[in-house]
């Protein structure tokens, strides 16, 4: 499951992934991400809160790492993970292999994913 959102008032876009995701549902939450993020200006932030997803596949990362390259592409500029202690490492080395050009961190909660923006 996932859930997305552009808050162009604070130029920011959120998106949640919960539980275990398959590639055709990362290949729609990819869609609905960067058409999402679309909707934002150069600068903006996004917040991913993955801390009730699952870890996935290698298949269903790579996906999920193509919205990370478009948002950087589209002017992302700061990314902040919301994770639970089981996505960390998964989320670590997918920021790795992507090599984008943003500043990122890693929160414990949405309200303090918040307060990073």
């Amino acid at each position: 499951m996932y859930e997305t959102k552009a808050h162009a008032d604070e130029n920011y876009l959120y998106f949640c992934l919960k539980g275990l995701m398959y590639k055709a549902e990362a290949e729609e939450a990819v869609a609905a991400i960067v058409a999402e993020g679309a909707k934002l200006k150069p600068g903006f932030t996004v917040i991913n809160d993955a801390s009730e997803a699952r870890p996935s596949s290698p298949e269903v990362a790579e996906v999920i790492k193509t919205a990370q390259t478009q948002l950087f592409t589209m002017g992302a500029t700061k990314l902040i993970r919301v994770v639970a202690n089981a996505t960390k490492m998964q989320l670590a080395r997918m920021a790795r292999e992507t090599n984008a050009a943003y500043e990122t961190h890693i929160a414990a909660s949405l309200d303090d994913a918040l307060e990073l923006l």
